[in-house]
């Protein structure tokens, strides 16, 4: 089972990463300078981290992020992560905030690099080493 919910999780960043896609796009074309300010706030996601997991007591909790070469770092509120400020932290969501920018931060358990390569496959099959057909087709 746990396959089937990494699926749904790689499945919905795709549609999310679609979706961010198009809307560069139809910014850029909108908007003058529009591709210049789509591509920043493009390239501000990709340096955001994945929370892996929130912890704590009595409201102070405390955040495990993971960022690019799956760098783990415990954060709380009013800690910095790169060049983000960590705004808020609650039971189930983390806001990392860089001038007036705010962006809640997906779970999960990839780094932003493994989850960017996954997406650029263009729907070809996923090689998994040590499983049967490890060049990911389904047979």
């Amino acid at each position: 089972m746990r396959i089937n919910e990494e699926i749904a999780v790689l499945n919905a960043q795709l549609s999310k990463a679609q979706l961010e896609e198009k809307l560069a796009k139809s910014q850029a074309a909108v908007v003058p300078g529009g591709a210049q300010q789509a591509n920043a706030n493009r390239e501000a996601k990709e340096e955001l981290p994945v929370v892996r997991g929130i912890e704590g007591i009595d409201g102070k909790l405390t955040a495990r992020l993971v960022g690019r070469g799956s760098v783990e770092q415990m954060v709380r509120v009013g800690d910095k992560y790169g060049v983000f400020l960590v705004k808020t932290i609650t039971v189930n969501s983390v806001v990392l905030s860089r001038g007036s920018e705010a962006h809640q931060l997906s779970f999960g358990n990839e780094p932003p690099e493994t989850r960017t390569a996954s997406l650029g496959t263009n729907g070809a099959p996923i090689p998994t080493p040590g499983f049967p057909g490890s060049d990911g087709a389904i047979r």
